[in-house]
């Protein structure tokens, strides 16, 4: 199975991910070859203390390979590089592992920097975070041969960089991040508000002259940890969606030469512990990531930290209410509606979504002036056409997590009245919902 990984050129704009491969002990140190093609945009390369351009490509893929290795001393990685394989077939699956330079297949389009290419064997090694990693077949790194390559010396030294340059090694350190396994940070679309996230060097994208993502950094040690060093992540052994106050049992997940020396928790509501296994409670309605930072220490690498996040981990929930009108304050009621046509009429739905996975049941009941039952919609704002003139009530049902709220109003479709607020309805209405058994779909851990 062939699969890829791009970088792309982008302007400025998901905790680490793991492709689900990775190389097996027997692997290491991982050889690779470098095909004999000389980039044209690198031939001043002499000016910076390379021997030629060949060299500089060499090098600068030595050093992208140096990046993750002296960056992350815990991960037990090393690499040999055995020069040159005049191959330029383009991306096979033989074994080898292969730094191509003028895309041979044609395969990078504009805009895209360099690809990873891999095969993939269906060698089963573990399970890490969750996922279960499967063994490398091998590699292939291809520089898109349309970019003006720039080195980091010569940005360094205050060559201009722009239009169709780009910065050489954080590229290079990127593709190799692929190579060794690790994913993307964030993914194009994803809202990345973490900055060890947007800033680590297996971001999505770099811009084209930024060289600060030569260096990895917490995300990317996170990572590479986690797939060849010690590594420690968290779970629950309690649920993590649910209704205020909320309270998860949290738990360490460690290798066995972790040898964790200390822990610090924080939870995403401002509150932090060093217990191993803290429980805590959440008291306000949120989203709430946790974030891990493990100190430990072995014999491999000595002393060791890095951190382990997961984004949006704990939802804590109030039963729904009214959101917010435009000007700030509530709207007065869950919902009102806004008379279309004849007995058509659009219900507005008003209920509050600002916390993702706080409602997740919606249930529209329609009764007649005898309080019979005539319809029931599962939609968000739905049409109603009701089926004559007459007082109709309508009643809206809203649930989560952290419990079910309801609202009723009077439509008098014989005066076709305009919009009307409502309030939530009292306990006989809940009485209602219980009769009617309305269930929540309730997220698991």
């Amino acid at each position: 199975m062939i699969a890829l990984a791009l970088l792309l050129l982008a302007p400025p704009a998901d905790a680490y991910d793991l492709l689900g491969y990775a190389w097996s002990p027997e692997d290491l140190c991982l050889e690779w070859w470098m095909t004999d093609y000389v980039e044209s945009s690198l031939e001043n390369a002499s000016s910076y203390g390379y021997e030629d351009a060949w060299d500089a490509q060499a090098s600068v893929c030595q050093k992208a390979f140096a990046n993750w290795e002296e960056g992350a001393p815990c991960a037990e990685i090393c690499n040999t590089f055995l020069g040159v394989d005049p191959g330029n077939e383009g991306k096979t699956n033989d074994g080898i592992n292969k730094v191509y330079w003028d895309d041979p297949t044609g395969s990078l389009g504009e805009g895209v920097l360099a690809v990873a290419a891999y095969n993939v064997t269906a060698e089963y090694l573990r399970e890490q975070d969750g996922e279960y990693l499967y063994r490398f077949g091998d590699v292939d790194v291809t520089f898109n041969d349309q970019i003006d390559w720039t080195l980091t010396e010569e940005i360094e030294g205050g060559v201009p960089c722009s239009g169709g340059m780009a910065a050489l090694e954080p590229v290079a350190t990127h593709e190799f991040g692929h190579l060794w396994g690790v994913g993307h940070s964030c993914e194009e679309g994803d809202p990345c508000t973490d900055e060890a996230l947007r800033y680590a060097t297996m971001y999505w994208a770099n811009d084209a002259c930024d060289i600060s993502r030569n260096s990895i950094n917490s995300d990317d040690i996170a990572a590479i940890n986690a797939l060849y060093g010690p590594y420690a992540t968290f779970t629950t052994d309690t649920e993590r969606f649910g209704g205020v106050p909320l309270t998860v049992q949290f738990r360490v997940v460690a290798g066995e030469d972790a040898n964790i020396t200390g822990v610090l928790w924080s939870f995403g509501d401002g509150q932090t512990s060093t217990e191993m296994a803290p429980a805590h409670t959440y008291e306000e309605q949120g989203q709430y990531s946790v974030v891990l930072k493990i100190d430990g220490n072995n014999e491999s690498c000595g002393d060791w930290s890095f951190e382990y996040r997961q984004r949006a981990y704990v939802v804590a929930c109030e039963a729904p209410g009214p959101g917010l009108a435009p000007g700030g304050s509530p709207y007065p009621g869950l919902f009102t509606y806004e008379h279309l046509e004849g007995l058509q009429y659009q219900m507005v739905n008003r209920a509050d979504t600002s916390v993702y996975g706080c409602l997740d049941t919606v249930i529209w009941q329609i009764y007649d002036d005898s309080d019979t039952m005539i319809q029931e919609i599962s939609a968000w704002s739905p049409i109603v056409e009701f089926p004559s003139e007459g007082a109709w009530r309508v009643v809206l049902n809203v649930g989560g997590p952290g419990g079910l709220s309801a609202a009723e109003l009077v439509i008098d479709t014989a005066e076709h009245a305009g919009g009307c607020n409502t309030v939530p309805a009292g306990a006989g209405l809940a009485g209602l919902l219980a009769g009617l058994g309305i269930a929540l779909a309730r997220r698991r851990r």
